[in-house]
């Protein structure tokens, strides 16, 4: 899903002292497929550091939820989707609500479907809603979002 290049790499993890981390000036997103860019918090100590994540798919975003503890939580979950999937002109970045799997009633394909907070419901196969069985939520931001916490942060 991202790629990225040994020219657009930047030493500052290194001159950090961050062990392990490496650090890109870009990376390439191949397709045009829609991503999850997630606000995730970290608590170390007293100190509560806030990072931003792009996952490439809801497997990843339920490996993620999984691993929530008290010094690792989901803050906020978006859906960047380009204009094939959101029916307009451009690429859009909207609040995501829920990410449920379902199956159509006729060929018992899965499919998933994206519900945004602002209503839009989208998907990345064209079928009629009406003709599919639910299946359970991948994700909720009424479940898997914790508010963000007032504190120090970083």
């Amino acid at each position: 899903m991202f790629n990225t290049y040994p020219q657009a790499e930047l030493w500052l993890g290194s001159l950090a002292g961050l062990r392990g981390q490496r650090t890109w000036s870009f990376v390439e997103q191949d397709g045009l497929a829609p991503w999850i860019f997630v606000q995730i918090a970290r608590r170390q100590r007293s100190v509560k550091e806030t990072c931003m994540l792009m996952l490439g798919s809801t497997a990843e975003l339920a490996q993620l939820i999984e691993a929530q503890s008290d010094s690792m939580w989901l803050e906020q979950a978006y859906l960047v989707s380009p204009p094939f999937i959101n029916h307009s002109e451009s690429w859009l970045m909207e609040t995501l609500l829920e990410i449920e799997a379902v199956t159509e009633a006729d060929s018992r394909r899965s499919h998933v479907i994206f519900k945004m907070a602002n209503g839009n419901l989208y998907s990345l196969e064209d079928y009629p809603l009406a003709r599919v069985a639910k299946s359970p939520i991948i994700f909720s931001a009424k479940c898997h979002v914790k508010p963000q916490a007032n504190g120090p942060q970083r």
